[in-house]
């Protein structure tokens, strides 16, 4: 009877069975590729570290992220007179590699190295050497697509309680009560995630950075706390020169004055 198993081997799929076993995704083009299409690239992690991209629009995140790739990959840790370890440093060539891209029109690239420099050290002087070719060119020389470059040093579960944790773990060597005293700001930005608000982290940073001692600057912070969050995880990292290098807008960094418009700012990108 339909239903029972009386230990006969099944069938196999018959001719007309086949069109909906392709239906399925078991042929080429069928859900399984599209799937695997959508999750191209390696899957982020917690605990990796990287560089976190946005673009001009949404369509060019391919290309965005290759002429991203060539530039991060041109650093060179810079070496001190009379430091033969900073010399062997500055050799290690840095790998990035593409991540499956968490939310529309942005990409992550992971630093796959372990150790020595860190995203913030290689995309502050990345920018810095676009900027200097701007000044000394007019030309743009990397790449008109990519928008803010964010290095993430440091990555937890998007969870309040994860990212409290990992704060207090990173925070106080920069805003603690028994370093030099410093400016800072926060750069915060959620995105198809929740759980992680941005009054609770101020509250976080807060109860790190005396008020007394390390004071709050918007427009040009020494050190700039960035926090990114999605559905997938949240990045950490503290960024120098956030105002000098146009809030990591490469963009921004590399746009003539002439075409600002009225108010004296860039024309706004597609993607924050």
């Amino acid at each position: 009877e339909a239903g029972k198993d009386h230990g006969q081997p099944k069938p196999t799929a018959t001719a007309s069975q086949a069109p909906s076993a392709k239906k399925r995704g078991s042929g080429p083009g069928g859900g399984d590729a599209k799937r695997q299409k959508a999750s191209k690239g390696v899957v982020i992690a917690v605990g990796d570290r990287g560089v976190y991209f946005t673009t001009m629009n949404s369509g060019s995140v391919d290309k965005a992220k290759r002429d991203l790739q060539q530039m991060l990959e041109a650093y060179k840790a810079p070496v001190e007179a009379g430091k033969e370890e900073d010399a062997a440093r500055s050799e290690v060539k840095l790998n990035f590699t593409p991540c499956s891209e968490a939310t529309k029109g942005m990409g992550f690239l992971k630093l796959m190295n372990e150790g020595g420099a860190s995203p913030s050290e290689v995309v502050s002087q990345a920018l810095e050497k676009q900027r200097e070719s701007y000044q000394s060119t007019g030309i743009s020389t990397c790449s008109r697509l990519l928008c803010r470059i964010l290095p993430i040093d440091y990555t937890c579960k998007p969870v309040m309680e994860d990212f409290r944790r990992l704060a207090q773990e990173v925070l106080p060597s920069h805003l603690g009560p028994d370093v030099e005293p410093t400016t800072w700001a926060l750069e915060y930005k959620a995105r198809n995630a929740n759980a992680i608000k941005k009054e609770a982290v101020l509250e976080v940073l807060d109860s790190i950075a005396p008020k007394d001692r390390h004071k709050v600057n918007l427009n040009d912070p020494a050190k700039c706390i960035v926090v990114q969050v999605n559905a997938q995880w949240c990045g950490l990292s503290i960024v120098p020169h956030w105002a000098a290098l146009k809030k990591y807008n490469l963009n921004a960094l590399t746009t003539p004055q002439d075409t600002k418009d009225k108010n004296g700012t860039a024309p706004p990108a597609s993607m924050p």
